[in-house]
């Protein structure tokens, strides 16, 4: 009964959720008319984008036609972004949205946090059952019994935030031991010999000590690692913001694929497909964006950011008006007073806007704080722009409305 049904018009204060009905033309004039004054007194770049999901591909042609790259998304630097940059410095590209993992031809399968069984990723969890059905040997770091724990022959219930001393401590071990992958090191990676030295001292006692972790255990999972290696995935999991030292602990991990040489390899981490030349190009013509005169806000002083940008950034801007004023927010599809650590900054960042639009199907909490509310079909609904398909093969996906 909560469902967004009509478009509505803040008639209150911000925040006292007084709202009037509109008519999609009143509504998107006033939208149009805010954003006219927002540029013409600041400029396109006042305005920004907040998004999650494929429906905000609209809106991207829309922010960049009006003139802003200010486009960010919480699902980058509050989840997948640490992990997707550690990859990038390390094999040049990340894993992939849905992750490029060969679970059904994996010997053994290795979780930090990762909970195949409790979400919405299908296709990985049906592959994640096939490969327990075949009698992969699953390792699971987590403190958490999770429903993957429950099906491992190593559930390692280590200490929070210490994952990395686990991850340096298998390094360790691999190499210590001989049970890396020697022709894909000699082959494809630089540096070796300096990993070699760092990590002599991230010995499995010392590991030991940090995760609270027996040392026999460590041991005992390194060698399993090695022993069916490179038929190993060491998934990347996907939620990867934890502690802080996130970035350096991703990069642990992606080290740990390349030294079992399980990266583009069976049962490893497969490379992205490549792509013809006719899926290259835009499948409909799209007049050219103007050009932008000022860099977008949202990297911050963050070189190695990419993705979606550090949404803190695009708030803090918003905030302080530096480098230049932010005015104006279209957020759609992502609560922002839930997914955005800090919510009395985020609550000072809205009350500083000049226009608010919320494009959602139900009330949450940024919706009610918004000048216009904009009904959006669920994806049951609605239609999708059209998806390149670069997983397991390459192939395009069409979201079509079944309702």
């Amino acid at each position: 009964e909560d469902r967004l049904k009509v478009p509505l018009i803040r008639s209150g204060n911000r925040g006292d959720g007084k709202y009037r009905k509109a008519s999609w033309d009143e509504a998107l004039g006033y939208v149009a008319e805010k954003m006219a004054s927002i540029r013409d007194k600041y400029g396109p770049e006042a305005m920004a984008l907040l998004m999650h999901g494929p429906g905000g591909a609209f809106f991207m042609n829309l922010l960049q036609a009006y003139g802003s790259m200010n486009i960010a998304a919480p699902s980058y630097s509050m989840c997948i972004g640490a992990r997707n940059e550690a990859f990038h410095m390390t094999f040049g590209e990340d894993p992939g949205g849905a992750e490029r993992v060969d679970l059904t031809n994996s010997r053994v399968i290795v979780f930090f946090g990762t909970h195949l069984g409790e979400n919405m990723h299908n296709s990985l969890n049906q592959d994640f059952a096939e490969a327990i059905s075949r009698g992969a040997k699953l390792i699971v770091v987590d403190p958490r019994f999770s429903t993957a724990a429950g099906k491992a022959e190593h559930w390692l219930a280590i200490k929070p935030g210490t994952d990395m001393a686990l991850m340096l401590a298998w390094i360790n071990i691999l190499i210590t031991e001989g049970l890396y992958d020697r022709e894909f090191v000699e082959k494809y990676t630089r540096g070796f010999e300096k990993l070699k030295d760092a990590v002599k001292r991230y010995t499995p006692r010392w590991a030991a000590e940090i995760t609270d972790i027996p040392e026999g255990k460590i041991i005992e999972t390194g060698r399993e690692i090695g022993r069916y290696a490179p038929n190993v995935c060491i998934h990347p999991g996907r939620h990867s913001t934890w502690h802080g030292n996130d970035c350096q602990r991703e990069r642990a991990r992606a080290i740990l694929v390349a030294i079992t040489g399980s990266w583009g390899r069976p049962g490893g981490i497969y490379l992205k497909p490549k792509s013809p030349s006719y899926l290259k190009k835009r499948p409909y013509n799209i007049p050219p964006y103007p050009e932008m005169k000022k860099d977008p806000v949202q990297f911050g002083d963050y070189p190695f950011a990419g993705g979606e940008g550090v949404v803190p950034e695009l708030r803090r801007a918003t905030i302080e008006g530096t480098p230049y004023p932010i005015k104006g927010w279209i957020v759609i599809g992502t609560n922002l007073m839930k997914t955005v650590p800090n919510q009395k900054e985020t609550l000072k960042a809205i009350n500083n806007l000049d226009l608010l639009v919320a494009v959602d199907v139900m009330p949450f909490d940024t919706v009610r704080l918004a000048d216009v509310i904009l009904p959006e079909a669920t994806y049951l609904e609605r239609y999708d722009p059209l998806i390149k398909v670069t997983q397991k093969g390459l192939g395009i996906a069409l979201r079509q409305p079944v309702v």
